[in-house]
């Protein structure tokens, strides 16, 4: 007997995850009680979206940004924990390799570049990577999350950076929070090729150290 198979549609999964996660943590009686709720959600909603995008080997920004909001968001220590060795994996799976695989494909390269906007960018880096550095202590765990927010938005802001061939003041002051308070080994490591050339390519000439020189930037704006 021929089963009807559900497409799994990665965007619409992670918005209605992100939904129902919403409603737990507002609804829920107990912080036991929400971890129950949400390792159901994750499991049969945010796991099931994550295999389709490794499937896919490519992601969209707009899944990323789904997928960024959804770990930095709801995957606490304990809930981790809490799911299953399979649905961890896969989580894992998908936080690490993921920045390796190639993006899905762009109508305009350029464009998209020119639309990033680095200072937005940057600010939203620092406010997860801050909530990371609050709510994670096992250092390998914080750097996997740290890894995938430099992949999704400290690598972006920085290419637009060095397209433009120009650095601006307010924007020297977050490069340098970005490096001296949330950039370690074990990020570095988790990296891929193309990021670590990003981010040399946008340090080199400027590091000192004693961080980033900000002559040369303020010269360069």
């Amino acid at each position: 007997m021929k089963q009807d198979v559900e497409v799994v549609r990665p965007k619409e999964w992670l918005e209605e995850a992100l939904i129902t996660l919403e409603k737990i943590k507002a609804g829920a009686k107990s912080s036991q009680e929400a971890t129950t709720f949400n390792k159901f959600v994750f499991t049969h909603y945010v796991v099931e979206a994550f295999e389709a995008i490794l499937a896919a080997k490519a992601i969209t920004s707009e899944q990323a940004e789904l997928v960024h909001k959804v770990v930095t968001e709801y995957l606490s220590d304990e809930l981790l924990a809490a799911l299953s060795d399979y649905d961890q994996e896969v989580i894992q799976n998908l936080l690490v390799p993921f920045s390796q695989t190639e993006a899905a494909p762009q109508e305009d390269s350029t464009e998209a570049v020119t639309l990033v906007n680095p200072v937005e960018w940057m600010h939203e880096a620092i406010e997860t990577l801050y909530r990371v550095d609050r709510s994670c202590k096992d250092p390998l765990k914080a750097a996997k999350l740290k890894q995938f927010t430099f992949s999704t938005y400290v690598a972006e802001a920085f290419l637009a950076i060095v397209y433009r061939k120009t650095i601006f003041e307010s924007e020297v002051v977050l490069v340098n929070d970005i490096m001296s308070k949330y950039f370690d080994q074990n990020v570095y490591d988790l990296m891929s090729e193309q990021e670590k050339l990003i981010l040399e390519h946008l340090m080199m000439p400027f590091a000192t150290e004693h961080g980033v020189d900000e002559t040369f930037y303020k010269l360069v704006a």
